[in-house]
């Protein structure tokens, strides 16, 4: 979206001064992201307002005249061929040093004194592409330069000061203002920034025209039935003694500045409206519809042809607005041709309505329409923006046009945006907040933005009772955590000091699926030399069927890719089918793998919530082997398998020759079962002709394995660690000791090898009970290992470290020496 600074100077004073890269960071910190600027003005140095004064034409240049324009204080010599050229015109004049870009070149140049043909051109009459001014020209015809004439312009006037073209317009991230319906409009983006920079915000207009517009009387209606589930509002406003005088200079110039072409007057109207105050509105001719107008939802088989003169199809998913003929109007995104204002129009239909964004959205996307107005529709705009739209309307146009009248106005009220109120106290905030900000302050700023703030003594705090304005009670602020945002933004996130989270980074958590099946996939790629490839789960339904799987037996998916890839894989090999397809292209031999998630019948469980069932899942690998030689690539297989059990240290995993169950895909005259702890985990064997045959594989031979990594174990040899061996000798010290039945090893063993530094690790021995020991008891054996990294340990240290232990086992663990 697009911001003119000049067009915000209507409604709030900045400060003196302010940089725009300044502005650009301020309002980025506290509202949306702004993406950059543009600045007007520098492009139309050197252009002036000039008066043609001689036309001549040069032999032997068909198209080509030359002219004598005077700019009041001087005249120069021009060759131009515009077919629209007269003897007192005024013209853009781009005098030497100006930049322009010719038609139908790319680059600007530099104008500068020419030579054609031994004539001198000293400047150049300038048509509306070639100083970017089209959207305030529009023009047909491309050999037509601009007519200043109707703008009364003053020979020598600069062309940027008689535009306005003097402004900067930031350019604003959309998806930054995604949940910020309100900032969709000049107006909008004016109200942060006289809370950001505490400057009063001027009124929108005068709004002293809309209640001295009659109300419609029922004899003549102007709205007729609405829908209400998606239509909340509709306002209608008749408008005769039209005529056909264009916007004033101004509203173009500022229209164009932000992207806007110029259409007519009340087109140009009702887009300025809705880029002001962000509430999107339409004006149809009166002539050319039969009230009064509604809104419904379209029906099968309604066709409407709409401003970009393109024929639509309705159906129920698309919102219509229609009058007693049918359907005119794509409600929220487009209005009809055929209503459409003309040079010929005395009389107009405003309407401005407020529509469910949900069903604009879906019908823009049946459509394939996205408009300026769909885009605000969608982000779900209050209905009472409807009454700033019809104040700032209806001012204009009396300012514009006094002669017209404003016969009658309708206004529907279905559902109004209500607000909701909030409760939240101060401790709430500044706990979350991590800042001491004052209660004054809080109130101030969100007073700033249109909050009603009431505030309160609680026990121990201050409470807010806070009411957010309509604009903002559309989805976006409706619980006391949306507060902390608003008052933080407000306050200024470059007022919060940094202070660093605590993070304490430990070793990750042992994953043995996903080790193992990493493990396997290095194994395929860097030793048995295989190539992996990646797909997506779905499938097409031609390799499926070709695997021998049945479409009606797999999962689909509700929004598939395409029709023919509605089904998940319920195995590897369809989607492998497929690359060994696109690679026999290429080369002749080739061994590929995948491993991925397959989907092998319909049906749900419980993965990690017992209130949701997911589709079963399995993790599963597909191998294949492409070469001449089926018995030569059965056996690299039966290779490469069994490379699997040894290298990734499984429990186990044996090729079985007694096939009870072949897959779709096997031939019997090559099959082997893969098996885990005696369950079968998948199968290999080559692939059958009939699967060669539906697949299109027309030469050589395919063995094909795949297996369920999810039924597969590594042995717990995995999980060991490397310890160097000691450089000094380990010294063993045994200690027998009475506790307690209760006293448990892991107490025992805590307390030892807490004793002393030297004690490396302790080792349960024996434990015995019986003769000699009292009832209730039990002797315990334990190892002391001590170990030393920097000397030989002596006798008397190893002595001295199991008296310690001793004593500090019978004092914490009430321990005695065992009697003899």
């Amino acid at each position: 979206m697009k911001i003119s600074l000049e067009w915000l100077s209507d409604y709030v004073d900045l400060p003196k001064g302010l940089e725009v890269s300044q502005l650009m960071h301020d309002l980025t910190m506290a509202t949306v992201e702004v993406e950059g600027a543009e600045i007007f003005g520098p492009g139309l140095q050197h252009v002036v307002c000039a008066e043609i004064t001689s036309i001549q034409a040069i032999e032997g240049k068909a198209n080509a005249k030359l002219t004598t324009c005077s700019t009041g204080k001087k005249s120069y010599q021009v060759i131009c061929g515009a077919d629209n050229i007269e003897v007192g015109m005024k013209v853009a004049l781009a005098l030497p040093g100006a930049k322009i870009r010719p038609y139908g070149e790319q680059d600007e140049k530099v104008v500068e004194l020419v030579n054609v043909g031994g004539i001198e051109s000293q400047a150049v009459i300038c048509a509306a592409s070639e100083i970017g001014l089209e959207a305030i020209f529009p023009t047909t015809s491309k050999r037509s330069v601009i007519d200043l004439r109707p703008l009364r312009a003053e020979l020598g006037e600069e062309l940027s000061k008689l535009l306005r073209w003097t402004d900067t317009v930031l350019e604003i991230d959309n998806k930054s203002l995604t949940n910020r319906p309100d900032l969709w409009g000049h107006y909008g983006i004016a109200r942060e920034l006289s809370a950001i920079y505490n400057t009063p915000l001027k009124p929108l207009c005068q709004a002293k025209t809309r209640s001295s517009v009659p109300v419609t009387s029922s004899n003549r209606r102007i709205v007729g039935t609405l829908d209400e589930k998606n239509c909340r509002r509709f306002a209608a406003v008749s408008i005769s003694g039209v005529d056909d005088s264009p916007a004033p200079l101004w509203m173009k110039s500022r229209l164009a500045r932000i992207g806007q072409r110029t259409i007519n007057f009340y087109a140009d109207i009702t887009n300025y409206v809705m880029f002001a105050v962000g509430q999107p509105c339409h004006a149809y001719d009166a002539n050319r519809v039969s009230l009064p107008l509604s809104v419904r939802l379209g029906q099968e088989g309604e066709t409407v042809k709409l401003l970009d003169d393109s024929v639509y199809q309705f159906d129920p998913g698309v919102l219509a607005i229609a009058d007693r003929t049918g359907a005119i109007a794509a409600a929220g995104v487009m209005g009809g041709a055929d209503s459409e204002i003309r040079d010929t129009t005395t009389e107009v239909i405003l309407e401005m309505a407020n529509f469910d964004p949900v069903t604009v959205r879906r019908g823009a996307k049946k459509l394939g329409l996205r408009t300026d107005a769909s885009s605000r529709f969608e982000k779900n705009i209050d209905t009472q923006r409807i009454d700033a739209g019809l104040d700032l309307f209806l001012d204009l146009v009396k300012e514009i046009q006094p002669g017209v009248s404003l016969n009658s106005l309708e206004d529907v009220h279905v559902q109004d945006t209500s607000s909701q109120e909030i409760s939240v106290d101060l401790d709430f905030l500044l706990a979350r907040l991590g800042k001491e900000i004052s209660v004054s302050e809080i109130e101030t700023r969100l007073r700033s933005i249109g909050f009603q703030v009431k505030t309160e003594k609680a026990a121990h705090t201050e409470r807010f009772t806070v009411v957010p304005p309509s604009w903002r009670s559309t989805g976006d602020v409706s619980q006391r955590f949306d507060m902390i945002e608003e008052v933080a933004r407000l306050h200024g996130y470059d007022e919060f000091r940094f202070s660093s989270l605590p993070i304490q980074l430990d070793g990750r958590p042992k994953n043995p699926p996903l080790s193992l099946e990493r493990r396997i996939r290095e194994i395929l790629a860097f030793s048995c030399g295989m190539n992996e490839v990646i797909s997506y789960p779905w499938v097409k339904d031609k390799f499926l069927e070709a695997a021998g799987y049945a479409v009606q037996n797999c999962l689909k998916l509700a929004g598939a890719p395409a029709p023919d890839q509605a089904c998940l894989q319920p195995s590897m090999l369809p989607n492998l089918l497929e690359s060994i397809l696109v690679n026999l292209r290429y080369f002749p031999t080739f061994k590929i793998f995948e491993v991925g998630t397959v989907f092998p019948k319909i049906a749900y469980a419980e993965r990690t919530d017992p209130r949701e069932k997911l589709p079963l899942q399995e993790k599963h690998l597909g191998g294949v082997f492409v070469g001449n030689e089926a018995d030569v690539l059965f056996r690299e297989a039966r290779g490469v398998i069994e490379r699997i059990k040894r290298t990734a240290h499984l429990e186990s995993l044996e090729l079985i020759s007694d096939v009870k169950v072949l897959e779709p895909w096997a031939d019997r005259s090559g099959v082997l079962e893969i098996q885990a702890a005696g369950k079968k985990v998948g199968q290999l064997a080559v692939l059958s002709n009939r699967v060669k045959r539906l697949t299109g594989i027309r030469r050589g031979a395919v063995v094909y394995f795949e297996l369920n990594l999810d039924l597969l174990n590594g042995l717990p040899s995995r999980d060991n660690q490397y310890h160097s061996v000691p450089e000094y000798p380990v010294v063993d010290i045994d200690l027998s000791l009475v506790f307690g039945n209760d006293t448990s090893w892991d107490r025992i063993k805590t307390v030892a090898i807490g004793s002393h530094s030297l004690i490396d690790e302790v080792l349960f021995v024996d434990q015995y009970r019986g003769q000699d020991i009292p009832q209730g008891k039990k002797s315990v054996t334990l190892r002391l290992r001590l170990l030393s990294r920097e000397r030989t340990l002596k006798s008397e240290e190893a002595n001295e470290v199991g008296s310690l232990v001793s004593k500090k086992l019978m004092d914490e663990c009430q321990a005695h020496v065992r009697a003899s």
